[in-house]
């Protein structure tokens, strides 16, 4: 359970009957997300770590991967259709750097009197980008700079371990810079010649079908 792999590997497990596309669909993606945010309510209540029980455990996990679903959603929905998709998108694009730059001295929350409720500003951020993905996708999709930080986005995940491990026993500098240039590193001379490998092969499967 404490693994981000088995994590992974239990949803891939699940995707086709959480994110089949039919009328149920939807309401499928809610009970997921009920069901999370009461099963974390229930770890904080009894007093539990936050590791792993709300980050690693599958099923608190699993209200992750409904937001990305949902953020698909969305751009299926609206996004995809919308002229004023990219003003959107840079609205919300904004709004999130906006949180993350001062997220040190955000409120704990947000406050909705009519509720009487507060949001946390962790669920705040969440909201935001499931709800916002769809549109900054659609205004940058075309932009090169975005697909090259798609493209690293595995590399980094893959070296961020490695060098994280290492900082923490000789690193002087944050090891934000040596994941980058690793992941950059690999993208280059790893992906990049898999991948030039593999046209390669298709093209010679297709002139000699």
């Amino acid at each position: 359970f404490p693994s981000h792999d088995s994590v992974e590997i239990y949803f891939y497990f699940l995707a086709p009957f959480l994110v089949k596309i039919n009328r149920y669909y939807l309401p499928r993606l809610v009970s997921v997300l009920i069901f999370d945010t009461a099963l974390r309510y229930y770890y904080s209540a009894i007093k539990l770590p936050d590791s792993p029980w709300s980050y690693n455990l599958f099923p608190t996990a699993l209200g992750y991967f409904a937001l990305g679903s949902l953020s698909y959603l969305i751009y299926v929905k609206f996004a995809n259709s919308r002229s004023n998709a990219s003003v959107i998108g840079a609205l919300g694009f904004l709004t999130i750097c906006s949180i993350c730059i001062f997220y040190g001295v955000c409120p704990a929350g947000i406050s909705i009197p009519i509720f009487r409720i507060l949001i946390p500003i962790d669920s705040l951020v969440l909201i935001c980008v499931t709800g916002f993905t769809a549109f900054i996708f659609e205004l940058t999709k075309k932009s090169k700079f975005d697909r090259f930080l798609g493209e690293i986005a595995y590399p980094v995940y893959l070296s961020g371990w490695i060098v994280t491990n290492t900082y923490r026993q000789y690193g002087e500098v944050h090891p934000i810079v040596p994941t980058f240039t690793l992941a950059v590193v690999i993208h280059f001379l790893v992906a990049k010649q898999i991948e030039r490998i593999r046209f390669r092969k298709a093209n010679l499967r297709l002139k000699f079908s």
